[in-house]
């Protein structure tokens, strides 16, 4: 009898798993179903996820819980220099937490706050998601659009007013300096950044207008 050998199939290559940016976020809230908390310096009342977030250590010292996931109880303060002020000076913090408020307490929320933008800003660059230097920035504007473009306070007029003007109507943000974004990114003399449009952007953008209200400073809208 004859016997008929079938060659064996040939294998399919692996498929190698997509690395996609993996970025620090929660999905986006839901208005409706988000608690709402009232600031203990100014008293008015927001969405949690807006508000900055303050617990008790476990030596009855006020810490900042930049993640929102430190256990204990919570206080709350709206994101502006002005309500975190009131709320150390007038003692509502101390109370809601029946804790000691150290004096350094400020700047803490402020370094804390500038270490995860800056931190997230990385991540972005691995993932492909931002945009360096003037003419790219400019170029990404006018051809595919962006969330925001940051610049750092040291820039010169000239680059500042070229790419504002090209911003029309997206958000331009003047935050922190150009070393200290290059030593973040690798990259020399980074002063201009655009961010790129992806999920999770939203979230971080309100990270850095975060540390932009508690350094006094707000977004720009006069350009355009």
């Amino acid at each position: 009898s004859m016997t008929i050998t079938t060659p064996p199939l040939p294998r399919r290559p692996r498929r190698r798993a997509r690395l996609g940016l993996k970025l620090p976020v929660p999905s986006a809230s839901n208005p409706e179903t988000t608690p709402r908390r009232t600031c203990v310096g100014g008293g008015g009342e927001r969405p949690q996820d807006e508000l900055l977030r303050f617990v008790a250590s476990p030596e009855g010292v006020v810490v900042f819980d930049a993640s929102g996931k430190l256990p204990g109880r919570g206080a709350y303060v709206a994101p502006e220099l002005g309500c975190l002020e009131v709320a150390i000076k007038r003692g509502g913090l101390a109370r809601a937490l029946e804790a000691k408020v150290p004096p350094t307490l400020p700047e803490q929320v402020t370094k804390l706050l500038a270490e995860r933008f800056i931190g997230v800003l990385g991540l972005l660059k691995r993932g492909g998601r931002l945009v360096i230097g003037d003419d790219r920035v400019k170029d990404a504007l006018k051809t595919q659009g962006l969330a925001a473009v940051v610049i750092a306070t040291d820039t010169s007029a000239a680059s500042r007013e070229a790419v504002m003007a090209a911003a029309r109507d997206t958000p331009v943000w003047h935050a922190g300096e150009k070393d200290v974004f290059s030593a973040a990114l690798g990259v020399e003399n980074c002063a201009i950044i655009g961010v790129a449009r992806a999920p999770g952007v939203d979230k971080i953008l309100k990270w850095l207008g975060q540390w932009m209200a508690l350094r006094g400073e707000r977004e720009d809208t006069t350009h355009g």
